[in-house]
């Protein structure tokens, strides 16, 4: 299944802190949803700023892929991101403090390349 390949190449590009490996299968009009945080950004280089932001709040963070799947141009994964906080994004918790996200992503594919990922945090 493509999409998991691509799917599972943008979770190791996160787990590396290589922002533009985790947008690099996007299209040039990718739209990025976070709806809990109020984030809807359209383009590979709005979303990669998006990543970037997440990376600079929970350095070394870690993802882990609990389920993934999809198909005819749809993907699906659920995830566990794990990592401490570093105080240095508004809203997001202090310094120092343990935080595990548990969540899902509902990600659109068309011609090879990622079209739309929503995440859907808990």
């Amino acid at each position: 299944m493509a999409e998991a390949d691509v799917l599972r190449r943008a979770f190791d590009a996160y787990n590396r802190d290589d922002v533009d490996g985790v947008v690099a299968e996007a299209a040039d009009d990718v739209e990025y949803v976070m709806g809990v945080r109020g984030i809807r950004v359209t383009g590979r280089d709005r979303w990669r700023e998006v990543v970037a932001r997440i990376a600079e709040a929970f350095p070394g963070r870690r993802a882990e892929i609990v389920r993934l799947g999809g198909g005819n141009g749809v993907g699906l994964v659920e995830w566990v991101i794990r990592g401490t906080s570093s105080g240095a994004v508004e809203g997001f918790p202090p310094a120092g403090e343990l935080v595990a996200f548990e969540g899902c992503s509902v990600v659109g594919f068309a011609n090879g390349r990622i079209t739309y990922w929503r995440d859907y945090v808990g």
